[in-house]
């Protein structure tokens, strides 16, 4: 029964073995790839954070291009309401 029950078990483990080899073959080149993979994202992180920047830039120049707009507005209209109100009396 002792030699029996050990010729199983060296049996079972040489299975194993063969599943594991067959695993490790199949996955030896899996860290290469989630290397490149990674690369990839962080490359792609990168460009959309500079569009994001460039998006926040476009806004802000918008931004002083309206207000500088505005105080322009209001001074001409300003100017237009004195010389309309003095030019009335």
């Amino acid at each position: 029964m002792g030699d029996q029950n050990t010729t199983e078990i060296f049996q079972q483990l040489s299975s194993i073995e063969q599943i594991v080899a067959r695993i490790d073959e199949r996955t030896k080149n899996l860290d290469e790839r989630t290397k490149a993979h990674d690369a990839m994202h962080n490359d792609h992180e990168c460009r959309i954070r500079e569009l994001e920047a460039k998006e926040a830039r476009r806004g802000g120049i918008t931004a002083a291009i309206t207000t500088i707009g505005s105080a322009v507005g209001a001074g001409l209209m300003w100017l237009i309401q004195c010389l309309v109100g003095k030019g009335g009396n």
